[in-house]
């Protein structure tokens, strides 16, 4: 049962691991393509892998997994899981925020939703939900990180535990007051086609390939 739970422990791990790595290197690639980042890292094989952005990711990520060797790592670490917990449900609030706001933005902008390739079949309860939870979730957190079970008020606790909250208002202050755009954009100026990627029909495609045969045969023949 041991060598199970271990294999269990190890096969998570792993697969956490990998999971942080490809969204790490993407989103440096992402924001390498918006110049948030060194060009570099826009870059990419032929099979799509950027490698600019993989490579240092495995180097910091591996770095950090050798914090606990150390026994003063185990706050550090304690504190980089209580930063990344909290960005992970601002990072869910705010794919269910834009989710919401993209639904109510194309209704509003006369468009049908028949013309939309992905369509979730709970919206828009699950996204109302999710968005509710991550809320809740914040303000609950903020409630012990005041005020401590089984210990007096300090500013280490509430930073160790809260510092991501305060990091995530920085950081949205900052890009507003750096890129100078609008702090909120109304539903009905949403740009709905800027990046998007537009998508043949397969039985269009098939249809013009058929096409094409067709007048190739009657070329041959004539």
């Amino acid at each position: 049962m041991a060598h199970i739970m271990n294999a269990i422990i190890f096969l998570s791990v792993v697969s956490t691991g990998s999971i942080s790595c490809y969204a790490g290197a993407r989103t440096l690639m992402r924001l390498a393509h918006l110049g948030m980042a060194p060009k570099q890292f826009a870059k990419a094989d032929k099979s799509g892998r950027p490698w600019y952005g993989i490579v240092p990711t495995l180097i910091i990520g591996g770095g950090l997994a050798y914090l606990n060797v150390n026994n003063y790592g185990a706050q550090v670490f304690t504190w980089f899981s209580n930063l990344t917990s909290l960005f992970t449900l601002f990072c869910w609030g705010s794919i269910c925020l834009s989710h919401i706001r993209f639904r109510l933005a194309w209704k509003a902008q006369g468009r049908l939703i028949d013309d939309l390739l992905w369509k979730s079949w709970t919206y828009p309860y699950a996204a109302w939900w999710a968005l509710a939870r991550c809320i809740i979730l914040l303000v609950v957190e903020f409630y012990p990180s005041v005020w401590p079970l089984g210990e007096p008020p300090s500013a280490r606790t509430f930073f160790a535990n809260y510092a991501s909250a305060v990091a995530i208002v920085f950081l949205y202050l900052g890009a507003r007051v750096y890129y100078r755009g609008p702090w909120w954009v109304n539903i009905s100026k949403v740009d709905l086609d800027l990046g998007r990627k537009f998508y043949a029909d397969s039985q269009d495609l098939e249809k013009k390939h058929d096409d094409m045969v067709t007048k190739v045969v009657k070329g041959i023949f004539t």
